[in-house]
């Protein structure tokens, strides 16, 4: 368009904003899209993250004190849309994309489950409840 905004409209007698000319607002050049296509059946999260998590491989030198094997965190009853840690805190979001409800296992962990801001809003010791298509945000403190 090459405009911030155009007069006259048809529904309204002004502009929606000033009529200032812009520089590339239609984003012209290169751009690079991703995108993948699945055929038939299957857990549709599980497809976003086989299609869009890059696979990171790291060497370390072997030195330290947590084991050389197994995990440290796990997720069963819901799917994991973030983790991030906030203030040394580990926060894990889960959502339950099902028509039924479900405990949320974060099994060796507690602490608390907190709002969009990050405030306490109660306790866990391992399960979480969750309503069908609920979001909850789990700040870990301990594992």
């Amino acid at each position: 368009t090459g405009m911030l905004s155009q007069g006259p409209m048809t529904t309204r007698p002004l502009p929606a904003g000033p009529e200032n000319p812009l520089e590339g607002p239609q984003m012209q050049g290169r751009q690079t899209v991703h995108y993948a296509v699945r055929l038939g059946d299957g857990d549709p999260y599980a497809f976003v993250d086989d299609a869009f998590t890059p696979l990171q491989v790291a060497t370390g030198a072997g030195e330290g004190t947590v084991p050389g094997h197994g995990q440290m965190l796990s997720v069963v009853g819901a799917q994991v849309s973030a983790l991030y840690r906030d203030g040394g805190a580990l926060h894990v979001r889960v959502f339950n994309p099902t028509d039924e409800p479900t405990t949320v296992m974060v099994e060796g962990h507690r602490g608390w489950r907190v709002d969009l801001r990050g405030r306490p809003v109660e306790p866990f010791e391992g399960t979480v409840e969750l309503a069908p298509h609920q979001i909850a945000t789990l700040q870990l403190s301990d594992g």
